[in-house]
């Protein structure tokens, strides 16, 4: 801001001239001299707000631990969901490379003519047919434990849910001053 040439003066004459004082500051209400009973008083409240204090943060210590376990075990069941997904995975492409090979010695068994070719052939389709068997018997026992684990992940993350919940609710109680407790 500018001050133009005719402010300069009345601006002196503003800060020259006292002005009326209204406010006056605030007076201290004195205290009563303290007495036995006073300070014992004081002393039982300060001790509940000190234990209501140790309470408040031990509960909070323990939900956050508790929230940190939870995330660990939601971590380790979804690791163990991608293992279980990529077992299967490797599983299934076994299997197809098995039953395309079955196909292949089926059709092989079907056109030789020769007795010893035969046998040979036959031989090797019930081992494969075997191998298959197993892996289709694997594919079910993995795609079963990953049924339960997929369960288990909804399960933990469930209660990964309901104990943040918990904490927000309590970071909600605590008041505005308490920053997050992530």
């Amino acid at each position: 801001m500018r001050l133009m040439k005719w402010d300069w003066p009345m601006l002196v004459v503003l800060l020259a001239l006292p002005g009326p004082v209204s406010a006056q500051a605030p007076q201290a209400t004195p205290l009563p001299p303290p007495n036995g009973d006073s300070i014992i008083q004081e002393l039982r409240l300060l001790r509940q707000a000190i234990e209501r204090h140790g309470r408040g943060s031990a509960q909070v210590a323990l939900l956050t631990g508790r929230l940190a376990v939870l995330d660990q075990r939601v971590a380790r069941t979804q690791e163990a969901a991608d293992r279980l997904d990529d077992e299967g995975f490797a599983v299934e492409q076994q299997r197809r490379r098995l039953e395309a090979e079955v196909r292949d010695l089926t059709r092989a068994l079907e056109l030789a003519k020769d007795e010893g070719r035969r046998a040979d052939l036959d031989l090797k389709l019930r081992s494969t047919r075997a191998r298959l068997d197993e892996k289709v018997a694997f594919a079910g026992r993995i795609e079963s434990r990953r049924a339960r684990v997929r369960q288990a992940a909804s399960e933990e993350q469930a209660r990964y849910r309901d104990l943040d919940a918990k904490l927000a609710e309590l970071e909600r109680e605590l008041g505005p001053d308490v920053g997050p407790a992530r």
